[in-house]
């Protein structure tokens, strides 16, 4: 998703594009499939539209992850890597420090570097990790608040990944 996509997204929820910077945050922490990256290390190095990646960082990501070419979309499916391998259990800025060196996995977060309009809020929050944690609890919950569903229009799930 493009940056003018995502501050579309955001918009119409409420949110602002600091919101975006700082609630993109939460990639910090959790596991992701390979399949919503891999063409990023296999990347045909001529595509200007794909964000580039750190060559050494897609050199470690390759032996985790197989090619796009090889197996159907379930098996590739079931393999998974840190969002985070640097700090992977621990929610912090981290992830911003990965995307101003090149190791964000999605392009959607890379991009947040390459646009004018984000590269100073990410920079921001790679330096101040103090500002990003109190900006990020404050975006939580204003996220939260987005299309609250309350009566009989929604459900608590007993599991966060499944419909009751």
């Amino acid at each position: 998703m493009s940056v003018d996509a995502m501050i579309e997204v955001y918009a119409r929820k409420g949110l602002t594009l600091k919101d975006l910077v700082v609630l993109a945050g939460a990639h910090s922490i959790g596991n992701i499939h390979c399949k919503m990256f891999d063409y990023r290390i296999y990347l045909n190095l001529t595509d200007t539209k794909v964000p580039p990646m750190v060559t050494s960082f897609a050199a470690y990501l390759k032996t985790k992850c197989p090619s796009p070419n090889l197996g159907t979309w379930e098996e590739r499916d079931k393999v998974i890597v840190q969002f985070d391998p640097f700090s992977p259990f621990r929610l912090d800025n981290t992830f911003y420090k990965n995307l101003l060196r090149g190791r964000g996995l999605l392009q959607s977060d890379q991009v947040l570097v390459s646009d004018r309009r984000t590269r100073r809020i990410v920079r921001d929050m790679a330096f101040n990790p103090e500002v990003w944690s109190r900006k990020f609890v404050r975006a939580m919950i204003k996220m939260g608040n987005v299309d609250v569903l309350t009566g009989n229009e929604g459900e608590i799930r007993r599991n966060c990944r499944i419909f009751n």
